[in-house]
């Protein structure tokens, strides 16, 4: 499955909205964070193959854009653009939306692979390589 197919369904929950009683900036990061997992899990990737491999995802750079508001019971959708991949490093975008399809946050990341052992970045193989037509060699 590739990554700009893959849609992720959750229902927000109200310990994540704050004072104002809506989304919590921070949570936007987590809610993200979730879909990625799902995402990896589709490709038999998880923590613990992560712990067990010393290679996984990190994120280098983050940037969120808030559009609309989101509160405790509302239905979103996350869905990812690949935006290319050059010396080591993916960048990804994730889109949040709204039941009523608007958007509510967008987020750009820059994501190299880690090797935790030599505690550098290395070039994807093997499941880490995701194959897309917006690739840049």
């Amino acid at each position: 499955m590739s990554i700009e197919n893959f849609e992720y369904h959750t229902t927000v929950d109200e310990k994540y909205l704050d004072v104002y009683g809506h989304l919590n900036h921070t949570h936007y990061l987590t809610l993200f964070e979730d879909a990625r997992w799902a995402y990896y899990k589709t490709k038999e990737i998880f923590p613990e193959s992560v712990k067990k491999e010393m290679v996984g995802p990190v994120v280098l750079k983050a940037e969120i854009s808030y559009k609309k508001e989101v509160a405790a019971g509302d239905k979103i959708r996350i869905v990812f653009q690949h935006k290319g991949y050059r010396h080591n490093l993916w960048n990804l975008r994730q889109i949040m939306y709204k039941e009523n399809g608007k958007i509510s946050s967008i987020a750009d990341y820059v994501f190299g692979l880690f090797d935790l052992e030599q505690r550098k970045l290395i070039p994807p193989t093997g499941k880490w390589v995701e194959k897309s037509v917006n690739d840049e060699n």
